[in-house]
Parts: structure tokens; C-alpha cells; sequence
């Protein structure tokens, strides 16, 4: 078994931006002033208030106000994947770019990633959760609405769940998964090049005088072209 040393790893933590790994696992997060919030991810809190949990950009750790959960990068992997210990490393090492320090050279070809802002950009939705029905008691009724004469007990209107983490890779293997995102991608970037022609002819004098917006539009549209180029060279190297 490999050993690594606990300066190298705290190191590769200090390299690597949280918000990058969070991505990465497809969580969604909702950004209120400085911090990211998001569902606990710990998979022994069944969270459903998305302001208890939270990481900074550029932060190093998740941390969870309402059960305490505290989570490195490394750990936050290991909890959402169920990965092993130095799978969970080199996913981290690839997120923070390959580091030398960590390992010489890469071993094995580079994972696909897709965050959750490129998802948003090209219109996929990353599930990250599902509730199941938890075994036969999973259709008792609560105490309190026992009591409530209004209750129909034919009816099954309250179901006990369990929270399960769930990814792309429960559903797609690395391949399936890189040619929708490709296709998608590709579907995207036409989009925005069409919009970029339907603009041209507004930029000239006194269009852009009158509407100065629309050069912000221009570059925002450039912007996402090569966005979603760099979404397709990655997918590309999964696909072909």
C-alpha cells in the first residue's frame, strides 16, 4: 500500500479550492454574500435546510453549522463517492492540476469532470440526491398525525426516506456520460455563435452609442463560446 506524507497531503489541500471539489461532485450550492451553501453532505445527516452546510471560494474545508460536520477536500470526496482513502487523493491531486510534489507523473489517464456551473451553461441537470422509502416501515404513519382525526390511514401521504448521494456515474459510465456532455456542449456553442451573428450588425456607431449593453452581451457571449470549447476538448478526449 502506498504511503504519503502528512506534509504533502496537507499541502495538496492548501492547493486545491474547495468549491472546485464541490463542483466536481455535483453539488449544488447557492452563493449568499461570501459563502457557497449547500445540503450537509455527510452521509449520516439527513439534511434538507441548504443553510446549514457551507464553503468559501478559495476555502479549504465544508462545515456544517447544525450537526457539526467538518470535511477537507479529501474527506469530502471520500463521503459523497465512497471512494477509498488514496482514490479520493488523486482525484484532489487532478482537481489542484497534477501537482509534481504528490506524485512524479500521471499513471493513469485524467478523470471526467464536469462542474456545476459548466452543467448550468449547458443545460444538464447533476442530480446529487435521491430519497428512497426506507423498508416496510417506511409507510407508518407519524405520532402527531396519528392523533389528527382528518388522517385517512388508506392513504399513504407520509413516506419515511433516507437521503442517498447519487452522481452522473450512477447512471453513465465515463464514456456515455462524455458523449452527452459533448453533444450538449456542441448543441450550446451553435446556439451562442447564432446569437453573436443576429448581434454583428448592431455593432457599429450609434447602435453601440444608444446601447452600450449589447458590447457587454458580446463579450458574455464570447466568454461562454469558450466556455463550452473547453468543455468540448475535455469530452473530446473521453469520446473519441
Amino acid at each position: 500500500m502506498p504511503y504519503i506524507e502528512q506534509e504533502k497531503l496537507q499541502e495538496l489541500i492548501e492547493d486545491v479550492n474547495i468549491l472546485d471539489v464541490v463542483d466536481y461532485l455535483g453539488i449544488e450550492c447557492h452563493k449568499r454574500g461570501s459563502n457557497y451553501f449547500m445540503l450537509c453532505p455527510s452521509p449520516k445527516h439527513n439534511d434538507t435546510h441548504a443553510t446549514n452546510c457551507y464553503c468559501k471560494d478559495g476555502g479549504k474545508r465544508v462545515s456544517c453549522k447544525a450537526c457539526g460536520y467538518f470535511a477537507s477536500p479529501i474527506e469530502l470526496v471520500k463521503d459523497v463517492t465512497g471512494m477509498g482513502f488514496f482514490d479520493a487523493v488523486r482525484v484532489v491531486w487532478q482537481l489542484a492540476g497534477c501537482p509534481s510534489y504528490l506524485y512524479q507523473k500521471e499513471t493513469s489517464k485524467r478523470m471526467f469532470y464536469l462542474t456545476y456551473d459548466e452543467a448550468k451553461l449547458i443545460d444538464i441537470h447533476l442530480p446529487n440526491q435521491i430519497y428512497l422509502p426506507v423498508g416496510e416501515d417506511a409507510y407508518k404513519v407519524p405520532a402527531k398525525i396519528q392523533k389528527d382525526k382528518t388522517y385517512d390511514p388508506n392513504k399513504l401521504d407520509y413516506i419515511y426516506c433516507k437521503r442517498e448521494r447519487i452522481s452522473w456515474k450512477t447512471f453513465f459510465s465515463e464514456r456515455e456520460f462524455a458523449m452527452l456532455v459533448y453533444d450538449k456542449a456542441l448543441e450550446k456553442k451553435q446556439r451562442f455563435t447564432d446569437i453573436l451573428k443576429e448581434i454583428q450588425p448592431y455593432m457599429k456607431q450609434p447602435y453601440t452609442k444608444n446601447c452600450p449593453d449589447i458590447l457587454i452581451l458580446k463579450k458574455d457571449i464570447e466568454k461562454n463560446i469558450e466556455r463550452t470549447n473547453k468543455i468540448l476538448q475535455r469530452a473530446e478526449r473521453v469520446y473519441h
